[in-house]
């Protein structure tokens, strides 16, 4: 059996840059966390949540269980929060990668972030 000359060895290669997580400006489970509790508080924090990560108001009312006429109506302030920390959060991110601070800047993922933004719908 011939020996391995060269190769991989352990400890070998480049290292890996370190990954720098996000810092938002705003946490999401802070804010969740400084909500009502209760049932009442459960559907707030919920519409809030899945604003935050994008969802539709179609989406939303789908888990809410509720029309989707009446999700502006009850939860309209918390869907408008959640979206307004993602905006920032997502725009934070840009800035950050665009000045070296954090991940390395790609303009695939700028314009695809930018694109999240403009296309949140209104509550």
């Amino acid at each position: 059996m011939p020996k391995g000359r060269g190769g991989k060895r352990p400890g070998a290669g480049r290292k890996r840059a370190p990954l720098i997580e996000p810092k938002p400006a705003q946490n999401l489970v802070q804010r969740l966390g400084a909500m009502p509790a209760g049932d009442a508080g459960l559907r707030n924090r919920t519409a809030f949540a899945m604003a935050a990560y994008g969802a539709r108001d179609e989406e939303i009312s789908a888990v809410l269980g509720i029309p989707a006429a009446m999700l502006g109506e009850w939860h309209a302030p918390d869907i408008a929060a959640g979206r307004a920390m993602a905006s920032v959060n997502v725009r934070i991110e840009i800035l950050r990668s665009a000045t070296g601070d954090g991940r390395p800047f790609s303009v695939t993922a700028a314009k695809a972030a930018l694109r999240f933004l403009g296309a949140g719908a209104p509550a």
